[in-house]
């Protein structure tokens, strides 16, 4: 078997080699899938809201959630939106959007 050392050239090693060299000196980890379905735990961890604000806002219906077999989970995709739905508007865009009202208006 061919051994690398400090002193192989690189024109020496095959593709596979090279991209493992690559792989091994800068710790590339193979990227996993993203969980589609989360529990309480990792809805927590993604908003940053604690477990008890968040059981708070599924009794009150103010977020999207389901439950299977007595578990509370979340569909990730509509925590995302539920977060961005709630985003707070720059000054830019509010002022872009009281224009863009304003211009609707005079129609």
């Amino acid at each position: 078997m061919f051994q690398i050392t400090n002193t192989t050239p690189l024109a020496a090693l095959t593709v596979g080699q090279f991209q493992e060299l690559i792989r091994n000196t800068i710790n590339i980890q193979e990227p996993k899938e993203v969980k589609q379905i989360l529990n309480i735990n990792e809805v927590s961890e993604l908003s940053g809201f604690s477990k008890n604000t968040l059981y708070k806002f599924t009794s009150l219906n103010q977020i999207p959630c389901f439950k299977r077999n007595s578990k509370l989970l979340f569909k990730r995709n509509e925590i995302e939106d539920w977060l961005l739905a709630s985003k707070q508007l720059t000054t830019e865009e509010s002022s872009d959007k009281l224009d863009s009202d304003l211009m609707k208006g005079r129609k």
